[in-house]
């Protein structure tokens, strides 16, 4: 290719070796596709054979010693995230900037001849390294629908802790060829400190792109004694309420329809069956969920059905684990009923106000192990720099309060998709808190 209009060069950020200045010629460069194996992208190594020629040979010298110190450096770098990465960057000729990709490890191999060529001060160098198989392209902010506000915009738009309440990204927004991960940006815009304590981050690309809830008093069918009480706190103005005498065991239960419409939406696809209860359960209350046909007050057949799960009674908010909707794979479906059922060995309430599937094409977790985040401060979901989940002060300075469960979330290039958002405040969850959301994201591509 004709090198000399393209750019080619080592950077840690701070100090960065241009292969294509008056020093150092580009000889021969092309970026190697990254092959799979199991199903996974494998890392590239790669060469470029360059031209080594000073004013002098310290000169020369130096000029080598300079790209062996950023190569050393990106070795070093591996076991410590908190070092500065260092990239290749590269912008062929119709770009209009620079891509880049993280250099793992690297080294300079010298032309046979170097030794008696040394004092004409002009050396020829393979430099070769191992680097990430994608290139990153400049990043930049997404504009995000917010479901909460009907508006789109940069600058942070309004989450609601309610279910419903996530994020769209327009297909336009995201471009590139890979999916790459986002940095999410959380202030509080709640004008108090808030005790953050278990978050729940989810991406639907192929559901959609919308927020999928059910609410607790649409139920259809109720085997227990049941009511719907007014509550100013909970989703719609209602939850709810199962009653049950005495020890039971699975032998009554409760349904809502999940539409045909709403089961053409879902796709087929397996997701994160979140609840929300009005008043944290009783100890020792154990449920199941199951899928059953047909839809109504008397569905007779199963077609799925859960484990049991023991209801935590500490948590208003908990994780009931995945579900396929519809079944079987299948990407439509008629009416059907979704069930749940309890075991329990006395006389207690169940209060349930809304369910979230929370789809899980990404699904990201994590724990605030204490403290509170002060208004306006930020929590920090860096799946850009690939760091644990931090929080920021406005005086910009960082704290890692978090129990981190990765992976993060990957946007997908040219589609539509939706990122929701549930968390809690450990015995607690309000619905009417809210976050400020920023979200900035880097194009991937394998090649040019």
């Amino acid at each position: 290719m004709p090198l000399a209009t393209h750019s080619l060069s080592l950077t840690d950020g701070t100090t960065t070796v241009s292969l294509v200045t008056s020093s150092i010629y580009l000889l021969d460069y092309t970026p190697r596709t990254p092959t799979r194996k199991d199903d996974e992208w494998q890392d590239i190594t790669e060469s470029a054979t360059v031209l080594v020629q000073a004013a002098t040979s310290a000169l020369a010298q130096a000029a080598i010693n300079s790209i062996e110190k950023l190569l050393r450096k990106a070795e070093e770098r591996q076991p410590n995230t908190g070092a500065d990465r260092v990239f290749v960057t590269y912008q062929m000729s119709n770009d209009a900037a620079a891509w880049r990709s993280e250099v793992l490890a690297g080294r300079v191999e010298l032309g046979d001849d170097a030794w008696r060529h040394w004092n004409t001060k002009t050396v020829e160098a393979l430099i070769i390294w191992t680097r990430r198989y994608y290139w990153e392209g400049v990043e930049g902010e997404l504009p995000l629908y917010s479901y909460t506000t009907g508006t789109t915009q940069t600058g942070g738009s309004t989450v609601t802790n309610s279910g419903g309440g996530g994020l769209y990204i327009i297909a336009t927004g995201t471009t590139g060829v890979i999916p790459a991960p986002v940095r999410l940006e959380m202030a509080n815009n709640n004008g108090v400190s808030v005790s953050f304590r278990r978050f729940w981050l989810s991406l639907d690309v192929f559901a959609g792109a919308t927020s999928h809830t059910i609410e607790g008093e649409a139920a259809v069918g109720v085997g227990y004694g049941g009511s719907t009480p007014a509550d100013a706190n909970s989703r719609g103005g209602y939850y709810q309420r199962i009653t049950w005498t005495g020890a039971i065991d699975h032998t009554n239960w409760i349904n809502w329809t999940l539409s045909s419409a709403v089961l053409a939406t879902l796709a087929g696809g397996r997701f994160r069956m979140l609840v929300r209860f009005a008043n944290i359960p009783s100890a020792n209350t154990y449920i199941k969920l199951a899928l059953k046909i047909p839809a109504g007050a008397a569905p007779l057949t199963t077609i799925w059905e859960s484990g049991e799960t023991l209801l935590s009674s500490a948590y208003p908010l908990q994780d009931l684990g995945t579900i396929p909707l519809p079944p079987l794979g299948l990407s439509a479906f008629d009416d059907i009923a979704l069930i749940l059922s309890v075991r329990s060995a006395g006389t207690a309430n169940l209060d349930v106000d809304f369910f979230a599937l929370l789809a899980t094409d990404g699904l990201h977790t994590f724990e605030q192990i204490g403290y509170q985040i002060p208004a306006n401060d930020k929590i920090i979901v860096d799946g850009i720099d690939r760091r644990a989940v931090f929080f920021q002060y406005l005086a910009g300075k960082q704290l890692s309060i978090y129990n981190d469960n990765p992976p993060h979330l990957y946007l997908w290039p040219g589609r539509n998709q939706a990122i929701e958002i549930l968390f809690d405040e450990g015995g607690t969850m309000m619905i009417t808190r809210t976050l400020s959301v920023r979200a900035y994201y880097r194009p991937r591509r394998l090649t040019v």
